[in-house]
């Protein structure tokens, strides 16, 4: 049994209004930052955290309101909505002893999938999942993934190959520190990510409050080609 959630996902907020204004996006991204992290403190690593499998339940006056054309869907902020992380279909042990689904060696959704991911390595730690959560919050301040090609082998590569463009370059509303926050954690070595769902939770909130935060500019790692291993291993791809 699972709780039902009436209202809709992250990916039809975006289509519906564009990107979010940055402090909301942060106040949302921060709260699911915190499910995540409690789902690491219980063992678990989601492995295919994405804007549409983030639910947002409203609050009941906020959904009547929507029905009947009195409030504009696209209109909604983080206080009329509680996000709810679903589908964890492709989740597995932290620890690698079990898996909930049998898949390919590459598994996940090309667009959020951490570089480690999209190689096929078996030895993922909550660091993938942390970088979801950073193309998540990518996405809300510019309205589209930070990577994305017509395939996905072509994705996946650019995942493993490129650098994203930087947020304020796509959205030149978002602050220089909220960017920084943002691409620590889609950072390519996992060890220069945030270390934890919940430390990029705290930056987050420490942003929003105007206190100081732990991100810095990083310098980036260029990652080695491994295009033989993507094509081998996209049967499992979501």
């Amino acid at each position: 049994c699972m709780e039902f959630v009436g209202g809709w996902t992250l990916t039809e907020r975006v289509r519906a209004g564009g990107p979010l204004p940055p402090r909301d996006a942060a106040r949302l991204v921060a709260v699911i930052a915190r499910a995540v992290a409690h789902a690491h403190a219980e063992g678990i690593l989601h492995r295919d955290l994405k804007p549409s499998n983030i639910l947002l339940r409203a609050e009941s006056r906020t959904v009547a309101e929507v029905e009947s054309g009195l409030h504009d869907f696209s209109a909604l902020g983080p206080y009329d909505v509680t996000p709810k992380v679903s589908d964890f279909g492709l989740a597995k042990k932290i620890d690698g002893s079990d898996s909930i689904t049998k898949t390919g060696a590459v598994v996940g959704t090309p667009s959020y999938m951490a570089p480690e991911q999209a190689a096929g390595r078996k030895d993922l730690t909550p660091a993938a999942d942390v970088y979801a959560l950073g193309a998540i919050l990518y996405e809300l301040l510019t309205g589209r993934p930070p990577f994305q090609a017509a395939h996905p082998v072509d994705t996946m590569l650019l995942v493993l190959e490129q650098e994203p463009v930087p947020p304020r370059h796509l959205n030149p509303m978002v602050d220089r520190e909220l960017e920084l926050i943002c691409l620590k954690c889609l950072q390519k070595p996992a060890d220069m990510r945030y270390p934890s769902a919940a430390a990029l939770a705290a930056d987050l909130e420490a942003w929003l409050a105007g206190d100081a935060t732990t991100a810095t500019a990083a310098p980036t790692a260029r990652p080695r080609r491994r295009r033989a291993v993507v094509a081998a291993g996209v049967c499992g791809l979501a």
